[in-house]
């Protein structure tokens, strides 16, 4: 019978540091270290021509480094990960900046697939979240649930380019069933971008058409200065603090506002073939919407699926000193459809914009010349108010008003017309 070689059935114990991947290899009776894992293989003095008990020692070894690895990865402290600061957003061609003005912390996508960010790039003021009134004009209550408030400013960094702002409001303090009550001139301040006055008096109650409605003021033609930045301050004028509720800055045109599409009375945003985004319904008051689930003949039919109808106004943002041109769509989905046989009642309404007559006695079948036909009027060169809003009226002559789509496209400052 062949002598085993001595020492060859004692077992030894491989030990692997955590944190340090240091082996040490000892006799199995010799007192383990504490930090170390324990193994028992074959012993590393081994015959020269027996390769197989080393083998196994190399492979255990490689499984647990591998082990040690996994575990000190899954292992590290949550707080040194959270701790490491969220990249800033910059503006880009394909990446806007959007701000939730009255906390870091909150985050929201809109009805439109747009990411908004909480509060920063501001100096003063102070966050408030905003009492629980349900705001009126906008499918994105999220926007209005906290403001800035106070006399402040935000610098933005930002890209060298041309980019237009929209500066979002909602007065929940003022005016009817609020808190304090009252209403125009009860709050007042003023607005300036990179140092220049853009609006002097800014009354969110006179420009939005009330209290607890969505008002967004947009201004094309902003630039970063020569730091990089893009400055928008806000100074207390009269009775009360100067706010903002959110902060939009998106790469814009030189001298007009991005053109402003709806698809009336739709809950979500849509994309048509030409690749023209038209948004959920806002800045609108009275009437109410339907769907209606039958085709209509037009260039882009999923305008027509959705209508509003009734006595119904627009606040359309504009800039003072431009002009603007106005497309309005509809079809007769009603009479003439779903209507009993006998006389055939008609829709006829009027639309007019900030007081003026812009068309009488508008009849969508005698436009597109039968029901559920696409009916298109075109109105150019409007003015907008003092405070910068084309405001659109809709207002029933027999029966309803209807409207499915509307366009407003900015012409350029007055006397320039595209």
């Amino acid at each position: 019978m062949l002598a085993r070689r001595a020492g060859l059935d004692r077992p030894t114990r491989i030990g692997l540091a955590l944190g340090k991947y240091a082996i040490t290899v000892d006799r199995a009776d010799a007192p383990a270290p504490a930090t170390q894992l324990e193994v028992v293989t074959p012993p590393t003095a081994l015959p020269p021509a027996n390769n197989k008990p080393l083998l196994w020692v190399l492979l255990t070894i490689i499984a647990l480094f591998a082990t040690a690895y996994t575990v000190r990865t899954v292992t590290q402290s949550p707080a040194s990960v959270a701790a490491t600061p969220p990249p800033i957003p910059v503006a880009t061609p394909t990446n806007s900046i959007r701000i939730l003005a009255g906390s870091p912390d909150r985050h929201y996508v809109d009805s439109l697939g747009h990411e908004w960010l909480g509060d920063r790039f501001f100096t003063g003021g102070r966050g408030v979240n905003t009492p629980s009134a349900w705001i009126q004009n906008t499918p994105d209550q999220v926007i209005y649930k906290g403001h800035r408030e106070g006399d402040f400013f935000y610098e933005i960094p930002l890209p060298p380019g041309d980019y237009e702002v929209r500066i979002h409001f909602a007065e929940t303090v003022y005016g009817k069933d609020n808190l304090n009550g009252g209403g125009e001139s009860s709050r007042l301040f003023q607005i300036l971008l990179n140092g220049k006055v853009a609006i002097g008096h800014m009354d969110v109650i006179l420009h939005a058409g009330g209290s607890n409605m969505a008002l967004m003021k947009a201004f094309p033609g902003q630039h970063p200065e020569a730091d990089g930045k893009l400055r928008i301050r806000f100074e207390s004028n009269l009775n009360d603090k100067a706010f903002v509720n959110a902060i939009e800055i998106v790469p814009g045109l030189k001298d007009k506002l991005l053109p402003f599409r709806l698809a009336v009375g739709a809950p979500t945003s849509l994309v048509d073939a030409k690749g023209r985004v038209w948004m959920p319904d806002r800045y609108v008051t009275g009437g109410r919407t339907v769907e209606r689930l039958k085709p209509v003949q037009a260039e882009v039919p999923e305008l027509f699926r959705y209508e509003r109808f009734g006595r119904f106004e627009y606040n359309l943002p504009a800039v003072p000193g431009h002009q603007y041109q106005l497309n309005v769509w509809g079809a007769e989905q009603y009479f003439g459809v779903n209507t009993p046989a006998g006389p055939k009642p008609r829709r006829v309404f009027d639309i007019f914009s900030n007081g003026l007559a812009l068309a009488r006695d508008v009849s969508l079948a005698d436009i597109a010349g039968g029901p559920v036909k696409a009916a298109h009027k075109s109105f150019s060169h409007l003015n907008p108010d003092a405070q910068g809003n084309i405001r659109v009226l809709f207002a029933p002559t027999e029966n309803y008003a209807a409207i499915n789509a509307l366009e407003l496209l900015d012409e350029g400052p007055t006397g320039r017309f595209h």
